[in-house]
């Protein structure tokens, strides 16, 4: 199989598997076989060859989807004309909805983040998204780590509460699949954060 035709297959395989999981409610109802049929490809060999196992093809569909998403934020960004902290606040609420419409594909690629940290996972590459904002919150008055360090302490902070969303209705009478509640709660989260800027 030559490079092309092999990254042609790759391809495939990830879109059938993004289909597939789109349309389940787990992953559990997402087979090697489906993915094979619905990629229109010969035999599940092919998924170990690509792929090793299911969960590695699943962790890769979805950070190739998280990437496409990530890449567009530019173009989102040089669009708002607004105070920082207002993006800020769009931005977030906006990832929130996003995760919102496909909490599975949300939950897989956060855990997958934090079982298997690298420079360049969605999560860091979402901090450096989000590096612009906070560079524009504030300015030269503090040192590029300390601004890192309150975006992670963001983020880190939504993800959890995304991750263990249940709890964190429990503890704080926040849902986070309410869009009203997840706003407000991100809301409060920024307010306290940046509040010490």
């Amino acid at each position: 199989m030559n490079s092309k035709t092999s990254e042609n297959t790759k391809q495939k395989i990830i879109d059938a598997t993004l289909e597939l999981l789109r349309e389940a409610g787990s992953t559990d109802e997402v087979s090697v076989r489906k993915i094979v049929q619905k990629a229109g490809i010969k035999g599940v060999g092919i998924i170990n060859y690509h792929f090793q196992t299911k969960d590695n093809l699943i962790s890769e569909a979805i950070r190739y989807d998280t990437n496409r998403i990530i890449d567009r934020w530019d173009a989102i960004y040089e669009t708002m004309k607004m105070p920082p902290i207002d993006k800020l606040k769009i931005m977030l609420k906006g990832t929130g909805d996003l995760i919102d419409t496909n909490p599975l594909f949300g939950k897989i690629s956060m855990i997958h983040d934090y079982l298997n940290p690298a420079i360049d996972d969605n999560t860091s590459r979402s901090i450096d998204k989000y590096m612009m904002i906070f560079r524009e919150i504030y300015e030269d008055k503090k040192p590029e780590e300390e601004i890192r360090i309150i975006a992670h302490t963001l983020l880190s902070g939504a993800q959890l509460a995304f991750i263990r969303s249940e709890v964190t209705h429990k503890t704080t009478g926040y849902d986070f699949y309410d869009k009203k509640q997840r706003d407000e709660f991100l809301e409060k989260m920024i307010d306290n954060i940046i509040q010490s800027r």
